[in-house]
């Protein structure tokens, strides 16, 4: 009998993921919570949960910029490294963002940041997670999804590359673009002393804007606005991000 394999996100955020991701660190974060409280996406008073939060990178300036942050993920290893460095009082939940284990209107903010969404399949999974997002947020509350620009990646993905971590670890990371599926994948594997030590894939959805909208639109989104970068710069078809904000109906 075979054995069914496990979905990719469910293999590839553990501790190397942080290795990896290194270089996304503290300022990164801070040019984030500037554009959300610029863009009033987190106001003062108001719940925030961070959907897919890893190790709080995010969650935890949130927190100690006076904000009520609930962090959420599925990874005991992202979650693990949170709780020991927290030092900020944050409720983490681990969970399945398609099943969000909170009672309706929770929250006045969904953040959804670095690109976690359209990992699964089937669109109306994806879908599905937005009509989640939505009830857990108050009549007005606002979400805000940080998404990768299809149309950027597309120009200009890069097929190959190999880096060195300080820790000696060799990252060697293989892209490509599934046409057939419409999605961007990348191969990981992690090499010490020539060997290679550990194996994985990330794969993500290219939802163009268009796609975003509509589906931010029959989820109870309404006021889309959306932006290309942290700077609050406009969306272009050359800007490094797809930043979206929306606010679920008043009335519902």
């Amino acid at each position: 009998m075979s054995e069914t394999a496990s979905p990719w996100y469910e293999a590839a955020f553990d501790r190397e993921y942080l290795d990896i991701y290194a270089h996304r660190d503290a300022a990164d974060a801070a040019r984030a919570l500037a554009f959300l409280e610029r863009e009033k996406v987190v106001r003062p008073g108001h719940r925030v949960l961070d959907l897919c939060c890893g190790n709080g990178r995010h969650s935890l300036p949130l927190c100690r910029a006076g904000h009520l942050v609930t962090g959420f993920d599925l990874s005991q290893a992202l979650l693990f490294d949170f709780r020991a460095r927290a030092g900020c009082a944050i409720s983490l939940v681990r969970g399945d963002m398609r099943a969000l284990a909170f009672r309706d209107q929770a929250f006045g903010a969904v953040l959804s940041l670095f690109t976690s969404f359209g990992y699964f399949e089937d669109d109306d999974e994806n879908w599905g997670v937005l009509r989640e997002i939505v009830r857990v947020l108050v009549p007005g509350g606002t979400f805000c999804l940080d998404f990768l620009n299809a149309s950027r990646v597309r120009a200009g993905l890069r097929p190959h590359s190999e880096r060195t971590l300080a820790s000696g670890l060799r990252v060697v990371e293989d892209r490509l673009i599934d046409p057939e599926r419409r999605r961007v994948i990348k191969r990981v594997a992690l090499e010490r002393n020539g060997r290679t030590i550990r194996r994985w894939e990330e794969s993500v959805r290219l939802f163009t804007r268009d796609e975003l909208d509509s589906a931010a639109t029959r989820a109870g989104l309404s006021g889309l606005r959306a932006f290309g970068d942290f700077d609050s710069s406009p969306a272009l078809e050359t800007s490094p991000r797809l930043i979206l904000i929306g606010r679920a109906a008043v009335a519902r």
